[in-house]
């Protein structure tokens, strides 16, 4: 503004409305990033593995500087190296089951718990045969369940 329209400082700060001393101010940050860019750049381009953590370390070696400021510059440079995906695991091979073909081959215990109308809970031990899926015993601990299942037979 003040190259165009050829006014001195104090009359254009005064038609902005802003302080003189704010038009003033020149930023002293700019010039230490500069020169910690240059570090961080060419750290980077030496080691290209390395993150902000590693060239954090690097610099540190040298003098002390906050590792968030690092990673700022960092990020701002653009510098984030592809992370690595992890490989996957083969897995094992499946084993094929092997189906019973007669009965009294295989058998398979169960253990199962349900309620009364009542609210009492009970538990039945089963077990099956895989060929058949015959239930061979039923038992239960439970004496009304032991009970009801005699006077069921």
């Amino acid at each position: 503004m003040l190259l165009k329209t050829q006014l001195g400082e104090r009359k254009s700060c005064r038609l902005l409305q802003i302080s003189r001393t704010c038009f003033r101010y020149r930023s002293r940050l700019q010039d230490k990033d500069s020169e910690l860019k240059d570090r961080i750049r060419s750290l980077a381009y030496k080691y290209k593995r390395a993150g902000y953590r590693q060239i954090h370390n690097f610099i540190r070696q040298e003098e002390h500087v906050n590792h968030k400021r690092i990673y700022r510059l960092y990020s701002e440079l653009g510098l984030k190296y592809r992370i690595k995906p992890k490989r996957k695991r083969r897995s094992l091979p499946s084993v094929t089951k092997l189906v019973p073909k007669n009965p009294g081959e295989r058998w398979s215990m169960d253990f199962m718990s349900d309620a009364l109308y009542s609210g009492r809970r009970f538990r039945i031990l089963n077990i099956i045969d895989d060929c058949s899926r015959l239930a061979l015993i039923l038992y239960s601990n439970s004496i009304h369940l032991t009970l009801s299942l005699k006077e069921i037979d």
